[in-house]
């Protein structure tokens, strides 16, 4: 597309706005060799580390509406709509259940509320209730292994202008 994009030369912690997404769908069929995806987006702001050779994109060029509807992740033509970020939204580790079974007995006993929350949940989804899988995973996602980046968009928007080094 002819956008200019800038490598960062070192690692740079960067306060910006991020997003992460949840209830994400897909279309039932290919559409231009491409499977659409649909989500809700979340936003908040963080302190983010960059590494040296993450892409820094600045709006004020010329493209910068071709850029916002690339990146925008509800653009209707967003990378993220045309489904060129469907691996941030595929957990990539699991648990045994065996394991997450002492595991979740241990964290119950750390913190009873814990177990009231567990309930909670199971009464009010009908597939974790049906799913021994899906139950064991509501703790791993409570644990310090759980993949943090999962539904995570690898882009964030700077807040504040900076310069590049």
């Amino acid at each position: 597309h002819g956008i200019e994009m800038r490598k960062l030369k070192n690692e740079k912690a960067i306060e910006v706005i991020t997003t992460r997404f949840r209830n994400t769908a897909w279309e039932n069929r290919a559409h231009e060799g491409r499977v659409r995806c649909h989500t809700d987006v979340m936003t908040h702001v963080e302190n983010r580390k960059f590494v040296k050779g993450d892409y820094v994109i600045r709006m004020n060029q010329r493209l910068n509406k071709v850029i916002m509807h690339l990146l925008e992740p509800k653009a209707p033509d967003s990378f993220v709509r045309w489904g060129f970020f469907n691996a941030v939204f595929e957990q990539k580790e699991y648990a045994e259940n065996y394991k997450m079974e002492l595991l979740a007995e241990e964290m119950i006993a750390a913190d009873p509320a814990l177990y009231d929350n567990f309930l909670s949940e199971l009464k009010s989804d009908s597939m974790m209730a049906k799913s021994p899988h899906a139950r064991y995973n509501w703790f791993y996602m409570r644990t310090p292994y759980w993949d943090q980046q999962m539904n995570r968009y690898p882009v964030a928007k700077i807040i504040q202008p900076m310069e590049l080094d």
